[in-house]
């Protein structure tokens, strides 16, 4: 595993948030020439003045969970401790919101926050989050991590996903514990430490790449650590499997109400075995396209295709 933690941003200020994002994944510099294949550093990049601050996420009007979550151990805590009930649709049935003031009492106490998708809420984040997407051509989300001293939100895991994450306010410790193995693997579980987990710390403005499934966690090391992730997803192969799955599932025909007798059985299982062999012909026809011409529609629209011409 190569550090690269030496490269470093010129400095030089960037007029807007798509050309703060097209430096950090320009042709030649250190994100796109480690893209995939190992994790790189941009010490003091010049993006957080384009994200919105800690105090400005708690504070946004009628936020509610599960878009913000506040941890106790790692833990959810309990809604009626940091939220307040309010109406958030004209006679609506009253929710339940973020109470800032009961949020940073909580805050003192030792919790943290988690801020989910932060796309869909926060127009800075969804600005910046935009310009990811125009750069990598991946669906971009985004999450948020508020934690104090000590705490580790989540144990050592892989993401199906690239990650940028950028250090917004505090320090923060990380530990990297390498690539995703060969074959398949569960983006749902723990991982153990490896022997060769490296180490490094990030400072307000910096940013850590980390390649698609690349192992890692982070403590906070200073009073408050506060940074945001942009999750750069792609397809997973699960996602390709699942909508197989469900092609199969929606095209097979399942309102022939026939009974079934031991005389017309081997003619309906024939009859799937050719739907099937149809099926099997069009994804290796998929299969030998230019692999930039593959998505989850092309596979869609294979089925949508059978079916017009049954």
């Amino acid at each position: 595993m190569t550090d690269i933690d030496s490269v470093r941003q010129s400095g030089q200020k960037t007029d807007t948030a798509a050309e703060a994002v097209s430096r950090l994944l320009a042709e030649g510099g250190c994100i796109r020439s480690s893209w995939g294949q190992q994790h790189a550093i941009v010490r003091n990049a010049d993006l957080a003045r384009w994200l919105p601050a800690a105090a400005e996420l708690i504070g946004t009007p009628l936020l509610r969970p599960p878009y913000a979550v506040v941890l106790s151990g790692g833990k959810p805590m309990a809604r009626e401790r940091y939220c307040r009930s309010a109406k958030v649709l004209m006679g609506g049935t009253p929710e339940q919101v973020l109470d800032p003031d009961l949020v940073a009492t909580e805050l003192q106490a030792g919790a943290a926050v988690k801020f989910n998708r932060m796309e869909l809420w926060s127009p800075l984040a969804a600005a910046v989050a935009r310009e990811f997407g125009r750069a990598s051509g991946k669906q971009v989300k985004v999450w948020g991590f508020l934690s104090p001293r000590g705490e580790m939100t989540f144990p050592s895991h892989r993401d199906p996903a690239h990650v940028v994450a950028l250090q917004v306010d505090g320090r923060k410790r990380w530990r990297l514990d390498g690539p995703p193995p060969a074959g398949p693997w569960d983006s749902l579980a723990d991982v153990e430490p490896s022997a060769e987990s490296l180490k490094l710390s990030l400072e307000p403005g910096d940013v850590l790449y980390l390649p698609h499934g690349f192992a890692h966690c982070a403590v906070a090391e200073s009073a408050y650590s506060y940074h945001i992730s942009f999750a750069l997803e792609g397809m997973s192969a699960g996602e390709v499997r699942t909508s197989v799955v469900k092609g199969i599932y929606d095209y097979l025909d399942r309102s022939d109400g026939t009974e079934v007798s031991p005389e017309n059985l081997p003619g309906i299982l024939d009859d799937i075995c050719q739907s099937l062999g149809m099926m099997a012909a069009r994804l290796s026809a998929l299969a030998r396209r230019n692999p930039g011409q593959i998505d989850l529609q092309a596979i869609s629209g294979m089925f949508d295709s059978l079916r017009d011409q049954a």
